[in-house]
């Protein structure tokens, strides 16, 4: 499980949208979504589930690591307010 929160500040006003990627690719239901003011702070969060490969029914992390990014796919936001990001594995 990923639990994202963060407090961004739009260089623009308008959508500003927040993703997690696995590995390159974007995860369904992994974003936050707001409408932001220029020189204001927004928060965005969300939590999402990610499934990494598994061989034999064994977890399978140390040969085929699972990469996630977190991305700003309106290309308008700075991070400089801060962000948080708690990975938890579930069995």
């Amino acid at each position: 499980m990923v639990a994202v929160d963060a407090s961004v500040e739009p260089s623009a006003a308008g959508e500003i949208e927040l993703c997690l990627y696995q590995n390159g690719q974007p995860l369904p239901y992994a974003a936050a979504q707001a409408t932001g003011a220029t020189d204001s702070t927004t928060a965005l969060a969300f939590t999402t589930l990610i499934r990494c490969p598994q061989d034999n029914n064994r977890c399978n992390c140390l040969t085929a690591p699972t990469t996630i990014q977190l991305w700003d796919d309106s290309d308008t936001i700075d991070l400089t307010g801060g962000f948080n990001i708690v990975v938890t594995k579930l069995c």
